[in-house]
């Protein structure tokens, strides 16, 4: 079996019959396509496959097996791939297809230049619509994750906000007073305490109840109290 790089596509195959009928190389692509199609099948979110071309000096003989497609070892399902496309029948022989899968989804972009520490509220960014399969840091999709944060860096107006950049505001300090939230059956009880320790808006910390001085724990919320489960 040779091995043989025409273009953009790699081929394994046993010596061709220059007489016999040929693969049609859109059936090879389409292959392809299909197969990638239905590895992205699940989930609401919109894509576009694009596959590569396909050298047109190919020869290959028509195979009478139904192909079959295939993700080699490393290759994903999104971004730039390669798929394997396979024949096995009577005359057999390997294609690698190169292909691109685009996956758009909902991404927030800055509504405008933001500094660096800034204190983020929803109305600063824009749920926008992107190939998020080309986002290989990551992206934040939900505005209310950003209640609360500060930026670790600026952000330009349009610029995709990405996880890493998001740093919890410290609202409770070490030594200062703290409002402590309970709920109590169908009560909410309120009083007043001191902080053991630094938290940022979802973090727990500790805090000591001035009125029975006993040290308990808590969650930041976003008004810098600290809510303690009963």
């Amino acid at each position: 079996m040779a091995l043989l790089l025409l273009g953009s596509a790699c081929i394994t195959a046993h010596a061709q019959d220059d007489t016999g009928p040929r693969q049609s190389l859109e059936s090879i692509r389409a292959t392809a396509r299909n197969f990638l199609a239905n590895q992205n099948a699940t989930g609401p979110r919109r894509t576009r496959i694009i596959v590569g071309s396909l050298d047109p000096r190919l020869r290959l003989t028509a195979c009478n097996r139904p192909l079959r497609a295939f993700l080699p070892p490393g290759a994903g399902s999104i971004g730039e791939t390669t798929v394997g496309v396979r024949c096995a029948g009577t005359r057999p022989w390997l294609l690698y297809v190169p292909a691109t899968v685009q996956v758009f989804g909902k991404v927030l972009i800055a509504a405008r230049t933001l500094v660096r520490g800034a204190l983020l509220v929803p109305t600063d960014f824009i749920v926008s619509k992107r190939d998020v399969s080309s986002l290989a840091t990551g992206y934040v999709s939900d505005l209310q994750r950003v209640t609360g944060q500060t930026l670790r860096q600026p952000l330009t107006a349009g610029a995709v906000l990405i996880p890493n950049m998001l740093q919890g505001q410290q609202l409770v300090r070490r030594g200062m007073p703290v409002t402590i939230i309970a709920r109590i059956g169908g009560l909410i009880v309120r009083v007043q305490g001191r902080a053991l320790g630094n938290g940022a808006v979802g973090q727990w910390v500790r805090v000591r109840n001035s009125m029975s001085n006993k040290v308990i724990e808590g969650v930041v919320t976003h008004d810098g109290s600290v809510r303690v489960p009963m």
